[in-house]
């Protein structure tokens, strides 16, 4: 069966990914997303129950194999491997899955349960060898509706979670919790949007008392906003607002912290065609400034956006281009003062196309990972592990973490030297909250 699908709206690019997902949840496969410029529309078109022979002819017909070159100039570094399946909700369903890793084989991951109500719920994952063993659930929204939870480790026994409050009219809210073992106890809520609705939230810990958390202000244009949290003991105190996108709405929002006084946020920049954006946050005290912008990507909208440190001055940012038929690509960015430089694209998906992407460092020089659901693959979870020299990426060989059914609200978390944390809900099992360790050479 085939379908066509437009979005339009101010929020295109929010609507443009849960349309998305929906679909890659469903089984299809995703064939195009054209953007209408003159129509200010996206169109979508996917496809259901259609034979793989109707679409990818044998191979003996398209890929002789004296045409194929050799093996040793092909072949990529192996890809991750992965421990056991360990589930954080055995039940329908995970949704806004954030992990954040806490050091020392241990790592929190915040969610929506909507199992329970929607309700706000976190836990800690303790690693031994591949396995994971969940703690008791803790709750830092005990009511309907939490949604784009963020997490944030600030010390090895604190983490901050940033999130919508859908009972509260959507508020921008955040709370500190402390572990103790792989109990979470959380603190007073503090908002840091306290008039119309946060979306699009991300937060990125500065050290043990400072935080940022980004987002799109929903009573303001859907401003791209900023705001530093400053904590003490487990209550949190907010500065004023900085924008970081002053005209248009900024969806996709992906926060990163390069040093204990500079983030980058990058950003889908709607007032610009949905070009991919970046830019340098500085804090001093409980201010913050930013620098020029730039753009990872200039043509066409950047979608599902992630932004992950790399160590020195550099960030990888990952996102789907759907100026490149929904691509995944990845790109470092630079930091001078101010001001963002760009090295060269590299494609983790050269196919349509890679959506719930998520990058997180791999405490070795040079070394990231990227984990995403493959829509040209049924949607399945896969990761790639990329080695940056200088501003170029080489990336390693595919390895799939969910190889039935698709993967959705992917969210990876390195743990230690080589080998990180993924987590997400399992369209194949009810939505099933699940999380594997996976480690790379």
């Amino acid at each position: 069966m085939e379908r066509i699908v437009t979005v339009t709206g101010a929020d295109g690019g929010e609507s443009l990914g849960r349309v998305l997902s929906g679909l890659v949840a469903s089984g299809d496969t995703l064939r195009s997303v054209v953007w209408k410029e003159g129509a200010g529309r996206w169109v979508v078109w996917s496809t259901s129950g259609v034979p793989a022979t109707t679409t990818a002819p044998p191979l003996t017909t398209t890929a002789p194999m004296t045409t194929a070159p050799p093996m040793t100039t092909t072949t990529a570094p192996p890809g991750p491997m992965f421990g056991a399946e360990a589930e954080f909700l055995p039940a329908n369903g995970a949704a806004d899955v954030s992990a954040a890793s806490l050091g020392s084989g241990r790592f929190v991951v915040a969610f929506r349960d909507a199992a329970d109500g929607d309700h706000g719920t976190a836990r800690v994952g303790t690693v031994s060898g591949t396995d994971i063993t969940f703690g008791p659930e803790a709750e830092f929204l005990p009511a309907t509706g939490a949604s784009y939870v963020s997490a944030a480790a600030l010390s090895a026994t604190a983490f901050v979670v940033a999130y919508r409050d859908g009972s509260d009219s959507g508020h921008g809210t955040a709370r500190i919790g402390t572990v103790s073992g792989a109990d979470i106890t959380f603190g007073p809520e503090a908002e840091f949007l306290s008039a119309g609705a946060a979306y699009n939230v991300s937060v990125a810990a500065l050290g043990a008392g400072k935080f940022v958390v980004a987002f799109r202000d929903n009573a303001d244009g859907d401003h791209g906003t900023a705001r530093v949290g400053t904590v003490s003991g487990t209550a949190i105190a907010f500065g004023a607002e900085a924008e970081f996108l002053s005209a248009g709405a900024a969806t996709d929002v992906a926060a990163a912290a390069i040093s204990s006084t500079k983030i980058v946020v990058a950003y889908q920049d709607n007032a610009d065609s949905g070009h991919g954006t970046a830019r340098v946050g500085t804090v001093s005290g409980t201010d913050i400034t930013f620098g020029a912008e730039a753009e990872f990507l200039s043509a066409g909208a950047a979608v599902y956006v992630s932004a992950a440190a790399l160590g020195g001055s550099q960030f990888v940012v990952a996102y789907y281009d759907a100026a490149d038929s929904g691509h995944g690509t990845a790109r470092v960015g630079t930091v001078s003062g101010a001001d963002i430089t760009f090295g060269a694209e590299a494609e983790f998906l050269s196919a349509y196309g890679a959506v719930f992407n998520s990058a997180a460092p791999l405490f070795a020089a040079g070394k990231f990972v990227v984990a995403y659901a493959d829509a040209s693959d049924s949607g399945h979870g896969t990761a790639r592990v990329g080695t940056v020299s200088g501003t170029d990426i080489a990336f390693g060989a595919e390895a799939e973490f969910l190889s039935a059914g698709a993967a959705v609200s992917v969210s990876a978390a390195a743990i230690g030297l080589g080998e990180f944390v993924v987590a997400y809900a399992d369209a194949a099992d009810s939505y099933h909250g699940t999380a594997r360790v996976g480690t790379a050479s």
